[in-house]
């Protein structure tokens, strides 16, 4: 269940996209749960994360840059393949809201623990 978990949030930590610790804490959760269960709270967070970062860019006002940020990130993994946009990073976020990642795993934890 640890590596399932790392397995999965690591790419998004390698990308820049996601912080360390989030990574742990999926990861912990991996250990206790098992592999199976494990994907069942990545897919979880990862809904309640989409949700939750959607609410941030509406109540901040970010919702226009957020897709264009998205859409410029997509176009420079293709010409680039997927490694981090040296603008769109949580280094260089500057000013952008930033969605607290453990919300959302504690979010798929409830859902991933209700649903077993």
């Amino acid at each position: 269940g640890w590596l399932v978990g790392a397995a999965i949030f690591f790419p998004l930590f390698a990308l820049r996209g996601l912080g360390g610790g989030d990574v742990k804490l999926i990861a912990a959760l991996g250990a206790w749960l098992g592999p199976g269960q494990t994907v069942w709270l990545a897919a979880f967070s990862a809904i309640a994360g989409g949700v939750l970062a959607l609410v941030i860019a509406l109540a901040s006002g970010y919702t226009k840059q957020a897709f264009t940020n998205v859409w410029g990130l997509l176009g420079y993994w293709k010409v680039m393949g997927m490694k981090p946009h040296p603008g769109i990073t949580l280094d260089a976020a500057g000013t952008a809201p930033r969605v607290p990642y453990a919300l959302p795993i504690a979010a798929g934890l409830v859902m991933t623990l209700w649903l077993r």
